[in-house]
Parts: structure tokens; C-alpha cells; sequence
């Protein structure tokens, strides 16, 4: 672009103007620099909404395990932690794994689901024992919302008017800084190429983190690792 519009227009033509376009450029500047911030600081919350929520559903598993765990009824553990194996893997080796790749999955609601019908199976007859089971049963009913909240997370997405109006303004920008009448054509480049890369790399940013568990910058359940092999070594 700078190329054409200096064999167009001699930088002697264009610096008669500097002054107007320094003035429209600064308020385009501003304006896109907003939309820039707003929809960066928008996706960063996002991720860590998303993360925090991951966090937050592996902290409630581990909570579910020790509650299975400290179970009086020996037979009673086995059963649930047999069944509590099987919601690690899902969520660990099915639901993550195709969030990363951008696949509609979301087995886990499914397992909390089996879990509750088990829990029909348990029939505490101790006040302890009546304690702990209701201990289990609001973890579920908690997990079961929060695998919910994940899938949604998921989807989240920038809506299509932001995506155009980053993309349109980011070419209006790149223009409106090759029309100065600077004499020095490659220093002029210079400018326009940092310019664009300070661009692309918030754009870049954006489209990481704009799904939170998807492509290489993604959330991740490390912590669901230890908690299933807490579990084989049942």
C-alpha cells in the first residue's frame, strides 16, 4: 500500500496534509486502541473464569474423594470409587481432549448422573453414615452444575460485529500510516511493519484465548491426573 500510494502521490503532495490526518489518525487511534483493550481484557477474563471454574470442579472432586473415602460401609467405597474412577476418566481422557480440539463433548453429566442413580443403591443406617452420604450427594449435585458451567464456558465466543470491527480497524489504521509524506520511503516501511506487528500480535492474543479450552493455549486438568491415580492404586 505504501508503494502504490507513493507512485500515486510524491510525499511533497501528502505532507501538505499531515497535520489533518495526524488529527484523524490520533482520534482513529484512540478509538480502535478502546476496542482493542476492551475486547483483550474481555477474552483474558474469560480464560480465567474458565480456569477458575476448572479449578474449581477439580477441587470439588477431590472434595467427592475424600467423602467416598471416609465412608464407615468398606462395600459401600468400592462401589463409589469404582464409579468415581470412571467420572476421572471421562472428564480427564474424553471431554478435555475434545474441547482442545474444538469437538462438541460434554460425557461428564452424564457420569454424575449414573453416580446419583448409584447412590440410590446406599442406605446409611448410622448417623454417620447418613452424614457422609449427604455430604456426597450435594458434591454431585454441585459437580453436575459445574460440568454444565465448563461446557458453556466452552462456547463462549466474540461475537461477529467485534470480529469486524478489529479487522476493519486494524486495515484503517495500517492506511491511515501509509498516507503521511514521509521523504524517507523505507523508514516509512519501518513504521508500517512494527505497526502491523504490534496488530497481529494482539489479534493473535485474542484468538487464543477467545476459547478457553481449545488449541494450544488452553485449560488443562493436571490436578484430574493425580486424582485418577489416586484411585487405580485402589
Amino acid at each position: 500500500m505504501d508503494f502504490l500510494l507513493k507512485k500515486i502521490f510524491h510525499h511533497s503532495i501528502l505532507k501538505h496534509h499531515d497535520d489533518v490526518a495526524g488529527f484523524i489518525f490520533a482520534v482513529h487511534g484512540v478509538i480502535y486502541a478502546v476496542l482493542l483493550g476492551f475486547v483483550v481484557i474481555g477474552v483474558w477474563e474469560d480464560y480465567k473464569d474458565a480456569e477458575n471454574l476448572a479449578n474449581k470442579e477439580t477441587a470439588k472432586l477431590l472434595m467427592l474423594y475424600n467423602d467416598i473415602e471416609s465412608y464407615p460401609d468398606d462395600n459401600n467405597v468400592s462401589m463409589l470409587l469404582r464409579e468415581y474412577s470412571k467420572i476421572i476418566n471421562t472428564i480427564s481422557k474424553v471431554d478435555y481432549p475434545a474441547l482442545k480440539e474444538g469437538k462438541d463433548s460434554n460425557q461428564s453429566p452424564k457420569e454424575y448422573f449414573a453416580f446419583s442413580k448409584l447412590l440410590t443403591k446406599v442406605s446409611p443406617s448410622t448417623e454417620v453414615e447418613k452424614a457422609f452420604f449427604n455430604k456426597i450427594v450435594d458434591v454431585i449435585d454441585d459437580l453436575y452444575f459445574l460440568s454444565i458451567e465448563r461446557y458453556e464456558s466452552s462456547k463462549s465466543s466474540i461475537p461477529s460485529v467485534l470480529w469486524w470491527g478489529i479487522i476493519l480497524g486494524a486495515f484503517v489504521t495500517l492506511g491511515f500510516s501509509c498516507i503521511y509524506g514521509t521523504e524517507n520511503f523505507w523508514a516509512l516501511i519501518s513504521m508500517n511493519l512494527m505497526l502491523a506487528f504490534v496488530l497481529s500480535l494482539l489479534i493473535t492474543i485474542i484468538i487464543l484465548l477467545d476459547s478457553p479450552f481449545e488449541g494450544t493455549v488452553s485449560v488443562q486438568p493436571q490436578n484430574l491426573q493425580h486424582l485418577l491415580k489416586l484411585v487405580e492404586v485402589k
